[in-house]
């Protein structure tokens, strides 16, 4: 009786990994924060799985980072930013988004000192600014200023290191600075009643885009299809399951559970998609790239020449609004 439990148990293992080796695999470089909750989502429900396709993920600090490893050829597709895509200056003949997946308009902020007058987005002429040089924070501060009306030739821009920035404000080498989470915590600690969070509204959508090669894409055309329709269920799970998803995104990622909850209740929005405002955001980001000479072209690009609708309008056709 036992032979034949042990022969059935092989035999069932065997036939599984036989199965799991004739999916087709897809590997996701992302970087660290609750951006990507469809993939981790679609592993814990099992919904890879079903769908039929294996994916891997390569981790990295940063969006920036990930885009990294997929044009070293480390993985298939990047999570990464609109920002890292416009100043990277791919080719587009050989690069293509293929879905965006979570979106946020109200994740950055500007914060400064009161004792330096400054407690409007107006108050930011002529003031030292720090930002992390080629990151959504520096394309954010750009759309502050613009919307106050100040040129961006009428501050003075310091570019700094994620970790010197509340420091910096609270020492006075600076104004203000612009980011997210832990900086900013640790600035109003430091500076207390002297501490301003400016008031900007929604100046600009941050957008996580899946970028791939167009090789890849030809050669894992129906593993990606089969990935996609399972973070499309996984999407749609996250939609009525939040204080599931903020619990295994935390877990997965190794983040504390308020920065997901946060991102989740206040901050961001998850959907796998290709809507207009990924076209109005990448143009944006490329004239601030000129205007600032981050990249090393003067002639705006066509950024629909960087988009591939194809896989999603397969899959999912109604995720497909952006005019082409």
């Amino acid at each position: 009786m036992k032979r034949f439990l042990l022969l059935t148990l092989l035999a069932i293992f065997l036939s599984t990994s036989t199965a799991m080796a004739e999916m087709p695999k897809v590997t996701i470089a992302l970087g660290t924060g609750p951006m990507s909750a469809q993939v981790f989502m679609a592993e814990h429900k099992g919904y890879f799985q079903e769908e039929g396709v294996q994916v891997e993920l390569v981790r990295r600090k940063s969006g920036p980072q990930a885009l990294i490893a997929m044009l070293e050829g480390k993985a298939d597709i990047a999570h990464t930013s609109s920002v890292s895509i416009v100043l990277e200056n791919l080719d587009f003949s050989k690069y293509a988004i293929i879905a965006t997946g979570a979106t946020a308009d109200d994740l950055l902020k500007v914060v400064g000192r009161k004792d330096r007058g400054i407690l409007t987005p107006k108050d930011l002429r002529g003031k030292t600014i720090g930002v992390i040089k080629g990151t959504y924070a520096h394309f954010y501060v750009y759309k502050v200023l613009s919307y106050a009306g100040i040129p961006f030739d009428e501050v003075r821009i310091v570019f700094m290191k994620k970790p010197q920035l509340a420091p910096a404000l609270a020492d006075g080498s600076i104004d203000a600075f612009c980011q997210h989470s832990q900086p900013i915590t640790q600035a109003q600690k430091l500076l207390g009643d002297n501490f301003v969070m400016l008031k900007s509204g929604a100046m600009g959508r941050q957008i996580v885009s899946h970028i791939a090669s167009r090789d890849t894409i030809k050669a894992k055309r129906e593993g990606i299809k089969r990935m996609y329709a399972a973070m499309i269920r996984a999407n749609e799970y996250i939609l009525t399951h939040p204080q599931e998803t903020i619990k295994v995104v935390a877990e997965a990622q190794n983040i504390k559970l308020g920065k997901v909850k946060r991102f989740i209740e206040k901050e961001g929005n998850y959907e796998i998609g290709l809507k207009q405002a990924l076209l109005t955001t990448l143009e944006g980001i490329d004239q601030w790239a000129m205007q600032c000479d981050l990249v090393q072209y003067d002639t705006p690009r066509n950024f629909l020449g960087l988009i591939d609708y194809s896989i999603l309008e397969e899959v999912d056709p109604d995720s497909v609004t952006l005019i082409h």
